[in-house]
């Protein structure tokens, strides 16, 4: 039910002429309570849990890892700062641009009491007219680097993977939710407002 009201209300805000409207704050402190983030800045995927402990299998850890969806930053004993692949499409209907890829998505994992874990994804910003975007993850990407770090945290030994530097456009700290955050690698800080 509260979905239900958060999506109408998304989408009746996002529809208004005024896209700096700010939310109501009991609006703000409900959806909060739910794991969630009313400007859309960061994302979870617990439906993408049962894949990550697919991952971690083969590892026998015992006890096993649960996604926690209602972690904050203050309950979580450790996080680990990562990026992740994926695409982005612009939120603003009235936008020429198509859509952007990116390579250097900001995400934050988190660990909780009793081996819970959550991962936040953080979004990116429109390059023509900075609204958020719509986020499409690259599922292998987010599935590989939470499996890596649970089983760090698990105390196993594994090799840290080698990627291939891969050229693509420079990191924009201005248009990244998670550098605004200061949840990015490649947070710059002279490029945010």
């Amino acid at each position: 039910m509260l979905h239900t009201l958060i999506s109408r209300t998304l989408r009746s805000w996002a529809a208004s002429s005024t896209s700096t409207r700010p939310f109501s704050s009991d609006f703000k402190k409900s959806y909060k309570k739910a794991g969630g983030d009313p400007y859309g800045s960061t994302k979870r995927f617990p439906d993408l849990h049962h894949r990550v402990t697919a991952e971690l299998a083969g590892a026998k850890i015992q006890p096993s890892w649960w996604f926690n969806e209602s972690g904050t930053n203050d309950t979580s004993i450790g996080e680990h700062i990562t990026h992740i692949m994926g695409k982005f499409k612009c939120s603003n209907k009235t936008c020429q641009k198509p859509g952007w890829g990116s390579k250097k998505i900001a995400i934050q994992i988190r660990k909780f009491k009793k081996h819970g874990y959550d991962a936040l994804v953080f979004n990116q910003r429109c390059k023509e007219c900075k609204s958020l975007g719509v986020m499409k993850i690259t599922e292998d990407s987010y599935v590989e680097r939470l499996s890596y770090r649970l089983k760090k945290w698990s105390g196993i030994k594994v090799e840290r993977p080698v990627y291939e530097e891969k050229k693509g456009p420079e990191h924009e700290s201005h248009l990244c939710e998670g550098c605004r955050a200061g949840r990015c690698m490649e947070r710059k800080d002279d490029e945010l407002d």
